[in-house]
């Protein structure tokens, strides 16, 4: 598993996240659950993507933690091989970074 936490502007962060990092990163979205808090909210998406390359499967979670004008992101990658050896290939930290990467564009 590999993980990764992003600073954002809550300003800059919209409304429909999780369609952003589905097609920028190529995966599917899963699941949405928001929770408020005092004095903003929490936000927990769920990814997951079949690389056919080598048959293996990343799932991904992104925890956004917002309060007044911060946002922080929580990034969460994993994944699961397949075939005898059950290797991932480095699948999970390579949809991690993709996120990174879509993310800090809203730093």
């Amino acid at each position: 598993m590999k993980s990764y936490c992003v600073t954002l502007n809550r300003e800059k962060i919209l409304p429909h996240m999780e369609k952003i990092l589905a097609e920028k990163c190529y995966c599917e979205f899963v699941h949405k659950k928001r929770y408020p808090c005092e004095d903003g909210f929490i936000e927990v998406m769920l990814f997951e993507k079949l690389h056919l390359r080598t048959t293996s499967y990343s799932g991904l979670t992104v925890v956004f933690v917002c309060r007044e004008e911060v946002c922080y992101a929580d990034v969460f990658a994993f994944a699961g091989g397949d075939g005898i050896l059950n290797i991932d290939w480095g699948a999970g930290n390579s949809l991690a970074k993709e996120v990174v990467t879509v993310l800090e564009e809203f730093v």
